[in-house]
């Protein structure tokens, strides 16, 4: 089973705007290894909240994908005109 990019991508916004995160760039979401401290704490947040949505697929595995699907310096994917 696959996740789509734009139910990743919908799932995210729908997290920022709940918690005054900005949609439009979601840098934020990707500061899990080299940040430290409130920045870490909240992507981690993020991604187990998303994982929630999509109860068939591991919080690992949801990780794995946004990071692949979403992250903006992702050169092997063309980000539709959301980005």
């Amino acid at each position: 089973m696959t996740v789509r990019v734009t139910s990743l991508h919908v799932l995210a916004t729908r997290y920022a705007a709940e918690h005054l995160l900005p949609a439009d760039d979601l840098g934020w979401l990707f500061k899990t290894c080299a940040a430290g401290g409130a920045d870490k704490q909240r992507a981690l947040g993020a991604w187990k909240a998303i994982a929630s949505a999509l109860p068939q697929r591991t919080a690992s595995s949801v990780w794995s994908a946004g990071t692949r699907l979403l992250h903006p310096d992702n050169y092997k994917v063309t980000h539709p005109t959301w980005r």
